[in-house]
């Protein structure tokens, strides 16, 4: 569980390969409302998915992820042009796609002179926003079973007439609430297709072929196969990580050995961000093993917390997900104790122990199958290490009251005394 849990701590298991295929993604299948919708906007190369190797459909979309997919469905192109909403840090990953966003006429942002990125955006705002670039009027009259926002009416209306976006089989349209990422996948995929449409059209009728059939600025249906907006973010998250790295090793307050790790991890980063086929996980196993192997625990303990500092404010949702973060030091102090304690029960078998008494060769064969349980455990945190102690303890009752306390000596005077506490909470005796 050493393993397993420094793992946990520094990394780093790519999931997902990021040039994912169609119908890739783990939390998608047949029974997934719109999965073909979802399968088809991923074989475009717009919408690639979490690393975890998940699309989950039914969370909602931020406001910065919205522009994202509006621009690379557009195609719409980056352009000089400064804004000034007030709550945008200098080095967000969506940056460039919100200067376009703004270029392209789409974006106004609250009247108090935000554009809150991490706000989900609803279902009314998005159909505001798409029908800006649309530009859909109504002309059917059609009842709505709930309340829409009067500023967002005409727009909603105009897009469902569209067929755009669609009332649920109550007539309802859930204007306030957040639109969900398959929602939006669904929408933009109808816009494409209709697009299509009208191009296919206008070919059959002789008419000109270079017009895809949309509205807005760049008018092109046949996006390329851009990056989509999580690798953005963990691209341009891991480069500051690299340049927070740089800056451990620039202020060289490190012993040599930490160092050497970090310059380790720098690297493998470096390469992965440079092909993201690199095998990074492998040289995190190395990692994980040289600090195993170099350094004591409190060291192990500073190290990781070092390496996990260097996650760059405003990113620990990108990269958490990146490298499996989650940094829990009682697990990873009750894993040390556990590999102490075997050190100490081997000692006992090898009658080295000056605090065990003298054992027969049946009460060793229970000490043997303790720390064997303990090993498994280590080893992976999922084994059954509950039955291993249910089993021990029916075994003991086959022993004289002399001996059975003899063992439990044995077993109590091998916990590490710093970590009593820890372990007799572990064990439930």
């Amino acid at each position: 569980m050493i393993r397993k849990l420094t793992t946990v701590m520094l990394a780093i298991t790519v999931a997902l390969s990021l040039a994912v295929p169609a119908c890739a993604f783990t939390d998608v299948d047949e029974n997934t409302e719109s999965m073909f919708e979802i399968n088809e906007f991923t074989e475009r190369g717009l919408l690639k998915g979490y690393p975890d190797g998940t699309f989950r459909p039914l969370e909602g979309l931020k406001r910065s992820e919205f522009i994202t997919l509006v621009n690379r469905t557009f195609k719409y192109e980056e352009t000089d042009i400064e804004f000034d909403f007030t709550d945008i840090p200098e080095n967000a990953w969506y940056l460039e796609h919100l200067r376009i966003a703004v270029a392209n006429g789409y974006i106004e942002g609250y009247p108090d002179g935000t554009f809150q990125p991490e706000s989900l955006i609803t279902r009314e705002e998005a159909a505001v926003i798409l029908n800006r670039i649309l530009g859909y009027e109504e002309t059917e009259s059609m009842n709505i079973a709930d309340e829409v926002a009067e500023w967002a009416l005409s727009d909603v209306l105009g897009l469902l007439q569209e067929k755009i976006m669609s009332l649920d089989e109550e007539g309802v349209f859930r204007g306030g609430e957040a639109i969900t990422r398959t929602e939006i996948v669904v929408s933009l995929l109808a816009v494409l297709k209709k697009a299509e449409e009208a191009v296919e059209e206008e070919s059959m009728s002789g008419g000109s072929s270079g017009s895809s059939g949309l509205s807005g600025s760049t008018g092109s249906t046949d996006p390329s196969d851009p990056p989509d907006e999580e690798e953005d973010a963990i691209n341009h998250a891991l480069g500051l990580m690299v340049e927070n790295l740089n800056a451990l090793l620039d202020a060289n307050e490190m012993d040599s050995d930490q160092l050497a790790v970090i310059e380790e991890i720098r690297d493998s980063i470096n390469n992965y961000i440079d092909d993201s086929s690199y095998d990074f996980e492998s040289d995190m196993d190395n990692v994980r093993q040289e600090i195993m192997d170099t350094f004591e625990f409190d060291e192990q303990l500073e190290l990781l917390e070092t390496i996990r500092d260097s996650i760059p404010d405003g990113y620990e949702e990108e990269l958490g997900s990146f490298f499996g973060l989650s940094f829990d030091e009682e697990a990873y102090t009750v894993t040390h104790a556990l590999g102490m304690m075997v050190e100490n029960l081997n000692a006992v078998l090898a009658g080295e122990a000056s605090y065990a008494p003298e054992m027969n060769e049946s009460q060793l064969a229970v000490i043997e199958e303790i720390r064997d349980s303990i090993n498994n455990y280590i080893d992976d945190s999922s084994y059954d290490f509950e039955s291993d102690m249910d089993a021990v303890r029916q075994e003991l009752d086959t022993f004289g009251t002399v001996e059975r306390l003899e063992i439990a000596l044995a077993v109590e005077a091998s916990i590490p005394g710093e970590y009593e506490e820890e372990l007799h909470s572990f064990f439930g005796f």
